[in-house]
């Protein structure tokens, strides 16, 4: 039994206990967690501070294959810690089970990746996987804060030209797939470090940090996205894109503001809109095209 036991505590710490159905321990069958002091304690109800008393009664009450999670343990035991616990019943003998974490690494492990995983929920667009609004500003501010405030930012906004009509004639699940598609071309012709992000419906918007020279990073960016796009379009439930550029400075970003605040957003929102006006003229021009902001042109010449 002694090395059953340190076979399973190379794994994992439990604890399992011969026990009435009162709560009243007979017997210690196994237990690997050096520091958890079972020696003093007779009934599994002092295992625990008082205010889990009620979770263990709803346990031991309802029998076998009840389990319940993160229960507190008692200081009476020497472990400030937290456990699972499990019931097993057979022949009229009942097991309890304590299942302790790995070890405090892999609880805090498990809890930064649940954390994780809500900020992916909040930040990305369930569709796609790409940012979204939100996850869009966190990025932003990111970058503003580790750039330089003569450093440019270039910035893309795209919509798609035809993706009513295919909702309309095949369905959402077409548009939807027509979504992915265009998405697959950002993703191939963009750098790990450019933010892509979808906002909504149709549209989609990609910050890229501009390259010092003569030539937009942005704007060449756009062109070659126009192009992939282009060759794909007489493919059934597939859609044209047109796009606006604009470039800003960091520093008029920022000013002296923190990017914290609202004003800073305020600020995004201004800039987001003057590529959405390069968007519009896009449109308004034919589609399937790409226009500059009139800021644009103080960096560049077309």
């Amino acid at each position: 039994m002694k090395q059953i036991e340190e076979i399973i505590g190379l794994f994992t710490d439990i604890v399992v206990l011969k026990i009435d159905l009162e709560g009243n321990i007979s017997k210690v069958v196994i237990n690997t967690n050096q520091k958890f002091n079972i020696s003093k304690i007779k009934n599994v109800y002092d295992i625990f501070t008082r205010a889990e008393r009620f979770r263990l009664k709803r346990v031991l009450e309802s029998g076998f294959d009840i389990r319940k999670k993160y229960m507190e343990l008692s200081t009476e035991t020497g472990v400030k810690d937290f456990v699972d616990i499990k019931i097993y019943e057979r022949d009229y003998e009942r097991d309890f089970f304590l299942q302790f974490f790995e070890s405090s690494r892999d609880r805090e492990v498990s809890y930064d990746r649940y954390i994780e995983k809500l900020t992916n929920l909040a930040e990305k667009d369930p569709l796609t996987k790409v940012l979204n609004r939100k996850g869009l500003q966190e990025k932003v501010k990111q970058l503003v804060k580790t750039g330089d405030k003569k450093r440019r930012l270039g910035i893309i906004s795209l919509d798609m030209d035809d993706l009513k009509g295919i909702n309309y004639t095949y369905g959402h699940k077409m548009g939807d797939k027509a979504i992915l598609k265009i998405i697959d071309i950002l993703l191939a012709n963009t750098r790990e470090r450019d933010i892509v992000a979808r906002l909504g419906g149709d549209e989609f918007l990609i910050v890229t940090e501009e390259v010092s020279g003569s030539e937009s990073t942005a704007y060449g960016l756009a062109k070659r996205l126009l192009l992939e796009i282009s060759k794909k379009k007489t493919e059934k439930h597939f859609s044209t894109v047109s796009m606006g550029v604009h470039v800003v400075q960091i520093g008029e970003i920022l000013g002296e503001t923190t990017v914290e605040s609202k004003d800073f957003i305020d600020k995004c929102e201004k800039e987001l809109d003057k590529a959405d006006k390069a968007l519009y003229k896009s449109k308004k021009n034919g589609k399937n095209q790409v226009s500059v902001s009139k800021e644009f042109l103080k960096f560049y010449e077309l």
